[in-house]
């Protein structure tokens, strides 16, 4: 057990909800709602109805103070009920809202019943206990917030072992770490120093694609989810042809999904029209007037449809087998939305496809 000044069963003070001054009566506050797919979702709190807004740059009129938005999501929640009502409250991160506003956010690093933290997460909070800390909503999760004048570091990245942002929205819980300050205090340089500490340097655009691949395979994500991988050349071909170019075991689960799914798969592998399936899927997007309005989200339409195909190849019981990640990879890319430029590139395809597995162990697979 993690035991950082003092913090040893509980890491919380169930009960005891804080919201620091520095920023609670600030308009820099919204909603969001909880989406089964997409996850936690920007919401106006100005509807009752969850209504998504752009969360990175959000509209000043769409932001308030933290009680304005804890009163809409509990308003919402009167009127639609839990399931179709706003989720919780965000803080706006942006450097025209709360300047220099920045925060750590460290994923599954506190034990869900034990409390206990990871050494990493115990380490942040000993560094960084003169600033305010809380548990995340899952109940699994650390954000450290703080000000930093001198922001991110350019040249590493900013997602990877730590995440770390200053430009989005963060879901706010109040849920105080144990020993940690109950205000955001300032710590000019800090946010780069953990990312040259923590995270691996950035591939620049102009490398080439060797390079590309050989830097993130220096990285442990980059190892884990390329060599897990189809090579290249499979990749860039045979995108979009269909259950018919498959074969053996992937065949058998491509068939099966058609067969007892649901009719986007039918549209993905036999009609072979996927525009159908994108529209669906929806977002605020700037068009190239820059007005912003709904447009199509083809990443999470593939997502989603990863996330399918790792049910039926990993956890259907109707299969003696699981499909490894190429083999996940393969059947991703016989379908019609694979034929997007975008599928051809390892590195994307790749990535899309160990995430949907993670997730797809996390939810139906670890014990």
């Amino acid at each position: 057990m993690a035991e950082i000044n003092g913090l040893e069963d509980e890491i919380v003070e169930e009960g005891h909800f804080i919201v620091p001054d520095s920023v609670e009566d600030k308009e820099c506050w919204y909603t969001y709602v909880e989406h089964e797919e997409r996850g936690k979702i920007p919401c106006s709190p100005h509807s009752l109805y969850p209504s998504w807004i752009d969360g990175a740059n959000p509209d000043e009129d769409e932001l308030v103070t933290f009680q304005e938005a804890l009163e809409a999501v509990e308003k919402s929640r009167a009127k639609h009920g839990h399931d179709d009502g706003l989720t919780g409250v965000m803080l706006a991160l942006s450097a025209d809202v709360v300047p220099d506003l920045a925060v750590i956010d460290i994923d599954d690093c506190v034990g869900p019943e034990s409390g206990e933290m990871t050494e990493l997460a115990a380490n942040m909070i000993e560094d960084l206990d003169s600033t305010f800390w809380e548990v995340s909503p899952s109940g699994t999760g650390l954000h450290g917030y703080y000000f930093d004048s001198k922001g991110l570091d350019s040249e590493y990245q900013q997602k990877d072992t730590l995440e770390l942002y200053t430009n989005r929205g963060v879901t706010f819980t109040g849920r105080h770490v144990k020993g940690t300050a109950q205000e955001i205090d300032e710590c000019p340089g800090m946010i780069g120093a953990y990312q040259r500490m923590y995270n691996d340097e950035k591939y620049s655009e102009s490398d080439t694609s060797d390079v590309h691949e050989q830097k993130l395979r220096e990285s442990v994500q980059g190892r884990e989810y390329l060599d897990g991988g189809l090579d290249d050349e499979s990749h860039t071909s045979g995108r979009g042809d269909g259950v018919d170019a498959l074969s053996g075991r992937t065949k058998r689960v491509a068939e099966a999904m058609i067969q007892y799914g649901d009719d986007d798969l039918v549209r993905l592998y036999e009609n072979g029209d996927s525009r159908d399936v994108w529209s669906e899927w929806e977002t605020m997007k700037k068009d190239e007037d820059g007005n912003e309005r709904l447009m199509p989200d083809r990443s999470s339409a593939e997502f989603s449809l990863l996330m399918k195909i790792c049910w039926w190849g990993m956890v259907a019981d109707m299969f003696d087998f699981q499909l490894d990640q190429s083999e996940i990879e393969e059947i991703f890319l016989s379908s019609d939305i694979a034929r997007r430029q975008k599928c051809a590139r390892p590195d994307y395809v790749s990535l899309s496809a160990y995430k949907a597995i993670e997730k797809t162990r996390r939810d139906y697979l670890d014990d």
